[in-house]
C-alpha cells in the first residue's frame, strides 16, 4: 500500500484495495508499506505497520528507546525539518476545512534543537511501581529511565530521585525546571526563568510553556507584528507571561486568570508595576465589565485558552466589541482554534506556526488579526 499523506497527529494516509481511508502510524509519504491488524471505524480505518517495502529519503532510526511503544513522540522516525514541512501542510488542511479561510499565510518557526528541550514532563505511575508515559494505545505505562525531549535537568532528577517521586501523592507527577531547579510535589521551590529580559517565577502547580527557546520566538513574532495599542487585555493569562514581557509596550495591561496559584504568580511577577492589574476570575464571568471598565481607544487582546477553546459567551462577547484593534489568538489544537476563528468573525492576515514540541503531534500556531 502507498502513503500519500500525513493526517495531524502523525499518521500517515493511504487507500485499501476498496478504496477505505486507512491511517497507519510510522510512516511517512512516499513510502511502500505492508500493514496489518485492520481496525475498522465508521469512516476509516487503522492498521498496523508491519514492513515497509520503499523507504522515504526523510526516514531516520529513532533515538530513543521507547519509540513506537510509549505514546509521546510520533516524529521521531522523520528528519526534523521535513517533520515542520507536515505540520505546516496539516495546519493549512485543518484552517480551509474547518476555519474556511483561504490565502492562508503561515510562517513557520523551528525550535533551536529538537531533544531535551522540555522544561516540564508528567509522569504516571503503575502498579508495578514504575515511573513512565501511557504506551500509544493507552493500556498500559512504559516505563521510562530517561525522556530525550525533557531537559536533562529533569532526567537527572528522574535518575536520582525516583523513589521519591513516586511516593508523591496521585497517579502522576509533574516535574518543571528553570533549568537549576526542579519544582515537584514534593518540595516548595519557586522557579525563575528570564524571557526576553524579565525574569517569570512559577511552579510545579501552575501552566508555564514548555519550551523557553519558542517562547521567547513567540514573544518576538508579537512585538514585531502588534501596532500601537494603548491597552493589552490578556486574557486567560496564567502567570502573566504576555503581560509581563509586552508591558512596555502599553499603556495599561489586563489580566484575567481563574487559577489562583497562577494569579498569585503573576501578581509577584509584576512586581511594583501598578499599570498591569491582574484580576482572578473566570473569563466568562467578568470579561465583559473588566473590558467597559478598563478599555483604550485602541485595545490588544490575546486569547491564549485551554486546549478547548473559548466558549461561545466570549466569542459573542469579543465580537460585539468594536473598540478591539486587534486579536492574537494562541493555541496548541488547531482545529479548536480554526473554530474559534470562524465564530470569532476574523480573518487573521497572519498565521504563526511554532514547532513547541519537536518530535510530536503537538505545535503552537499564533493568529494576528482584526474582527471585521
Amino acid at each position: 500500500m502507498k502513503i500519500t499523506d500525513l493526517a495531524f497527529g502523525g499518521n500517515g494516509v493511504g487507500k485499501l484495495p476498496d478504496g477505505r481511508v486507512v491511517f497507519v502510524p510510522y510512516t511517512i509519504p512516499g513510502e511502500e508499506v505492508n500493514i496489518s491488524n485492520i481496525i475498522d471505524k465508521s469512516n476509516y480505518s487503522i492498521a498496523q505497520l508491519d514492513s515497509i517495502i520503499t523507504s522515504s529519503s526523510y526516514r531516520i532510526k529513532p533515538k530513543c528507546p521507547y519509540y513506537m511503544n510509549c505514546g509521546g513522540c510520533q516524529y521521531m522516525h522523520i528528519e526534523y525539518k521535513k517533520e515542520v514541512e507536515f505540520k505546516e501542510k496539516q495546519l493549512r488542511d485543518i484552517l480551509e476545512r474547518i476555519g474556511k479561510l483561504k490565502n492562508i499565510n503561515i510562517e513557520k518557526i523551528l525550535c533551536d534543537k529538537d531533544l531535551y528541550y522540555r522544561n516540564s514532563i508528567t509522569l504516571q505511575k503503575s502498579s508495578k511501581g514504575e515511573l513512565g508515559f501511557y504506551s500509544t494505545d493507552n493500556k498500559e505505562i512504559i516505563p521510562i529511565k530517561e525522556c530525550i525531549i525533557a531537559d536533562k535537568k529533569i532526567n537527572e532528577f528522574l535518575q536520582k530521585n525516583r523513589e521519591d517521586i513516586f511516593n508523591a501523592k496521585g497517579k502522576k507527577v509533574t516535574i518543571k525546571t528553570d533549568g537549576k531547579n526542579i519544582s515537584f510535589l514534593n518540595n516548595n521551590i519557586i522557579l525563575n526563568t528570564e524571557i526576553s529580559g524579565k525574569i517569570l517565577s512559577y511552579d510545579y502547580r501552575t501552566f508555564f510553556q514548555v519550551n523557553n527557546n519558542i517562547l521567547v520566538k513567540i514573544i518576538d513574532v508579537i512585538l514585531k507584528e502588534i501596532t500601537k495599542a494603548e491597552c493589552l487585555f490578556d486574557i486567560y493569562c496564567g502567570v502573566g507571561t504576555y503581560s509581563i514581557c509586552l508591558q512596555d509596550y502599553f499603556d495599561k495591561v489586563i489580566g484575567i486568570e481563574e487559577n489562583t496559584a497562577s494569579i498569585y504568580f503573576a501578581n509577584k511577577n509584576k512586581k511594583d508595576n501598578f499599570k498591569i492589574n491582574f484580576i482572578e476570575a473566570k473569563v466568562e464571568d467578568v470579561f465583559l465589565d473588566v473590558f467597559k471598565l478598563h478599555k483604550k481607544k485602541n485595545n490588544l487582546i490575546i486569547i491564549n485558552p485551554p486546549r478547548t477553546g473559548i466558549n461561545k459567551g466570549i466569542i459573542e462577547l469579543i465580537r460585539n466589541q468594536s473598540d478591539i484593534s486587534d486579536i492574537i489568538y494562541i493555541s496548541c489544537n488547531p482545529a479548536v482554534m480554526a473554530r474559534d476563528i470562524k465564530q470569532l468573525g476574523y480573518e487573521p492576515k497572519k498565521f504563526f506556526l511554532f514547532d513547541m514540541f519537536p518530535r510530536t503531534k503537538y505545535f503552537e500556531i499564533a493568529a494576528y488579526g482584526k474582527i471585521h
